[in-house]
């Protein structure tokens, strides 16, 4: 038998080591946030950033499709014929269209420029000869 009162080990926490621990957390917790956070807004950049390249893409392609097309061909490529719409909300572009000339040959120059405000500007830059 023991003598004052305690049988077996001592089970629980102590009041330092809750502080001790309560105090680890306090500090490591907001850090573990705040690295996330920065992971999460990274990634939401990419994201974006691969949208803007695709509706840059897309939208070259259009004005592609326009001057390969026998109805339209490469007299209808100009600013004015393209819109500032991309079909996603947000997203704005704009096409620049300006005469030269390449060899002789009557050129165009034509720059497809996407944006979302907050993040950077992406654009596409394409030159079409007039073939005929």
């Amino acid at each position: 038998m023991k003598v004052g009162g305690r049988e077996g080990k001592k089970t629980g926490f102590t009041l330092i080591e809750l502080v001790i621990v309560i105090l680890m957390v306090g500090i490591f917790l907001p850090a573990m946030f705040q690295t996330m956070q920065t992971g999460i807004i990274q990634d939401s950049e990419i994201y974006l950033g691969q949208q803007q390249l695709f509706l840059a893409e897309a939208s070259m392609e259009e004005v592609t499709a326009d001057r390969n097309s026998p109805s339209r061909g490469f007299p209808y490529l100009s600013s004015g014929n393209y819109g500032s719409s991309t079909g996603i909300p947000g997203f704005t572009r704009q096409v620049q269209v300006s005469n030269t000339t390449v060899m002789g040959k009557p050129a165009k120059n034509v720059t497809v420029t996407i944006m979302k405000q907050g993040i950077p500007s992406i654009s596409l830059f394409a030159t079409f000869i007039d073939n005929q």
